[in-house]
């Protein structure tokens, strides 16, 4: 089916426009999400938010290039799903690492204090190669706060 088509079906409000949009579009509009976001589950998502987009917009609009429109405004719904997962008020990864970490800070502290700092080093590379590097300069700057 042609793109004229399509905005043809989605102009008389018949949902099957939306069904062949996913037909023609779908894998397109699924691997420019996906390569934003790299969730698939996510990825799904904004690719159904653009269908829900475009049954709300194209009646008003006619988009020239239905492709291109589609491929647009999958990115910005999936950039914007990106920021809000990602944006630092949001994120508690790293508290909920802490927390679930504090004993291993107290089982460095443990050695360093009774076993002259035998096997701290060990423990502290053990905890760096799980909270990663980022995790590892704030969990070295809190054990020497502790």
């Amino acid at each position: 089916m042609t793109d004229t088509d399509i905005l043809k079906l989605y102009f008389k409000r018949d949902e099957k426009a939306v069904a062949e949009t996913g037909l023609k579009y779908g894998q397109f509009l699924l691997s420019i999400s996906f390569n934003i976001l790299k969730i698939r589950e996510d990825s799904e998502e904004c690719v159904n938010d653009t269908y829900i987009k475009a049954w709300d917009s194209i009646p008003p609009q006619r988009p020239q290039m239905f492709k291109n429109w589609l491929g647009r405004t999958v990115r910005n719904i999936s950039i914007n799903l990106w920021n809000k997962n990602y944006a630092l008020k949001r994120y508690q990864g790293l508290d909920a690492i802490f927390d679930e970490l504090e004993e291993c800070i107290l089982i460095q502290r443990f050695d360093l204090q009774f076993y002259g700092g035998k096997g701290a080093d060990s423990h502290y590379k053990q905890v760096a190669l799980f909270v990663g590097k980022r995790g590892t300069q704030t969990f070295y700057k809190a054990l020497l706060v502790w």
